[in-house]
Order: C-alpha cells, then structure tokens, then sequence
C-alpha cells in the first residue's frame, strides 16, 4: 500500500478545521474546569503572512478570535520572526521613561535614583534580555535616558 504524501489543500482544510475544533472544546474543557472565562475580544491567533484569506476566515469562524499582526508583544517582549529594530522596542522606552516622570517631581536624592534605576528600572531590562536581544541601540537609548535622570 503506498500512502501518497501530497496532502490536497480540500483535505489540508478538514484536518485544520478538525484540530481547531479539538483547540476549542479544549478551551471550553478548561472554562468549565477552572471557571475561568477566556475574553474572545481579547484573545488573538496569529498566521503567517502570506496565509490565505480563506484560512484566515476559517480560524476567526471557528474561534471567535481575531488575527493578530506581527511584532506581537508577549509579557513585554517583542515576538517574531524577523530581526528586532529599535521601534519594536519603543513601549518598553516609553514605560521606562513614564515611570521616570512620576518619579521627576519628588525630591529623591541621588542615592535614591540610582536606588530606583538599579531595582526597578534595570530589573525590566533584566527580565527583556532573559528573553530577547535588543539591539545596541536600545540599551544605548535606556542608559542615556537614565543618566538625564
């Protein structure tokens, strides 16, 4: 018996379709177990680029959820396939920088700063690199923002 490898994209869509419905009575497994409600407005897949519209439209039909695009940000970390560029990295700057800003206009001494930039701002950066390497750039940025303060 000889099992041809070619799958045909009809067939392709009933195994996907098959294992989408698997994915969502699981979820719904978890929602009745846990009693946790999982948010679909919230909720979000993400395809390849170049995947087909009838593909995408299957997933949201079956899901509920909507496609996502890519940089996706998991935990504050950039994710995807492609290099990571300084703008992937712009709400990380902005979060540091708008906690700096609360802090701007209370009188901290200086040991007080290096106290706040030492453990809480760098253990954000601590944490981003476990996961990821931003470019030199950033860090570059990061540093200059916490000399200004």
């Amino acid at each position: 018996m000889h099992i041809n490898p070619v799958i045909s994209q009809k067939e392709n869509d009933i195994l996907t379709k098959s294992y989408l419905q698997l994915i969502m009575h699981t979820l719904k497994m978890y929602e009745q177990q846990s009693g946790q409600l999982i948010n679909k407005e919230k909720s979000l897949f993400y395809l390849f680029n170049k995947a087909a519209l009838s593909s995408v439209q299957m997933v949201e039909e079956i899901t509920g959820f909507c496609k996502g695009s890519y940089p996706l940000t998991y935990l504050g970390c950039p994710i995807g396939h492609a290099k990571k560029k300084k703008i992937h990295f712009k709400e990380l700057i902005k979060k540091i920088q708008n906690k700096l800003k609360m802090w701007k206009g209370k009188l901290i001494s200086y040991g007080g700063k290096a106290v706040l930039i030492n453990h809480v701002l760098q253990s954000i950066l601590v944490y981003l690199l476990l996961a990821i390497t931003p470019p030199k750039c950033v860090i570059d940025d990061i540093h200059k923002i916490f000399a200004k303060f």
